[in-house]
């Protein structure tokens, strides 16, 4: 899957992060992503962590990994944006 998705190989050792799907469930939108992305870019020498995870919520259906929902994920340059 994460060949397939071009995701970044992970770091060696524990895995610490966040995931959106424990405050958002399917409500995550692409500026809730970016506030949160942006706490914890500027928060990771403290904090120590290695993963950032979009769990559900993102996609038009379950089981269509490779879509956006409509109106959620507008910006230009879509999740690409946000993973870098």
């Amino acid at each position: 899957c994460g060949d397939h998705n071009d995701a970044r190989a992970m770091e060696k050792g524990l895995t610490y992060g966040w995931c959106s799907w424990y405050h958002y469930y399917e409500n995550i939108d692409h500026d809730s992503l970016s506030k949160n992305a942006h706490v914890l870019n500027k928060s990771k020498s403290k904090i120590g962590f290695n993963l950032c995870l979009v769990d559900d919520g993102y996609m038009t259906s379950w089981g269509d990994w490779t879509s956006l929902k409509p109106g959620k994920f507008v910006k230009e340059g879509g999740m690409r944006v946000l993973a870098d």
